[in-house]
């Protein structure tokens, strides 16, 4: 098989005919965010965030299609946790190039030593696990179109945390360091959780690790993942609704107690949940 010939080469210019990016003055690690593009041509450029090429990132610099219509676009973007260096972005169109950049600061979090019980931690080593890591890994690799109108709303109406988001932790004494993707909310078991937003669920069943899980595809390279339930009422295939049942709080597979850990991922990288409350796009 002949090689493939490169790509020529962009010109990198200082402004795109037709096209207005708009991008956030600053970030924090695990936010998830988006290029705003308007004008004309808005919806026939491509954009990389360059910055992803060396990061343990998922398919890095990924070239991605703008979301909208009318002349006004999105593309989603996300800081992984532990990065601090600048988000770098390129957008592309006619062979030409616009490059720019978003400062980023760090969480301040300290380190959480949780030391669980040998009861609990040893589901880390559950034989199904791989498997279970493996169906989630292809649910973030989806990328569908589209197909919420409406803000995200809460999973669990309930208003206190136990454990935040981007928290650095160890599960174990002498375990390595890691950081939470999702948020934690405390409730009775039995409690209803709900879809964020309208989507189709891509996982529904009882893991190792995860517990009770529901992953919920929304398109545009989103999912949501709902851990630990007691009782999981979705069903794979079905299109849900924001605010629509799809389980209930339950303290399955990896913890110590009863809460709901929600997660909402930008093509497979954690995204602060509270960044999309309440709106239809994060700022």
């Amino acid at each position: 098989t002949p090689p493939v010939p490169a790509a020529p080469p962009l010109t990198r210019v200082t402004r795109l005919e037709g096209v207005s990016v708009t991008a956030p003055a600053t970030a924090r690690m695990g936010d998830a965010f988006v290029l705003r593009l308007s004008g004309a041509q808005a919806g026939e450029v491509t954009v990389r965030f360059l910055s992803e090429v060396g990061e343990n990132v998922r398919l890095p610099a990924e070239r991605l299609t703008p979301v909208g219509a009318a002349g006004e676009y999105v593309v989603p973007g996300r800081v992984v946790l532990g990065k601090t260096t600048p988000v770098t972005y390129e957008v592309a169109l006619g062979g030409q190039a616009l490059r720019g950049s978003i400062p980023v600061t760090g969480l301040g979090q300290s380190v959480q030593h949780l030391n669980l019980p040998r009861a609990i931690s040893r589901k880390l080593e559950d034989p199904g696990r791989k498997a279970e890591d493996a169906a989630v890994e292809k649910a973030y690799a989806r990328r569908t179109p589209q197909v919420w109108t409406r803000p995200f709303a809460p999973a669990v109406n309930v208003r206190s945390q136990s454990s935040a988001f981007g928290q650095p932790r160890t599960y174990v004494a002498g375990g390595p360091v890691q950081y939470h993707y999702g948020t934690d909310y405390p409730a009775p078991v039995g409690t209803p959780v709900l879809a964020v937003n309208d989507g189709t669920v891509v996982m529904a069943g009882m893991y190792p690790v995860r517990g009770g899980l529901v992953v919920i595809d929304h398109g545009a390279g989103l999912t949501s993942l709902y851990f630990h339930q007691s009782r999981v009422t979705a069903k794979v295939g079905q299109k849900v609704t924001r605010g629509q049942k799809i389980g209930e709080v339950g303290s399955t597979g990896l913890s110590a107690g009863p809460h709901l850990h929600l997660e909402l991922r930008v093509r497979g990288e954690g995204t602060n949940p509270a960044g999309w409350m309440n709106r239809l796009w994060p700022r």
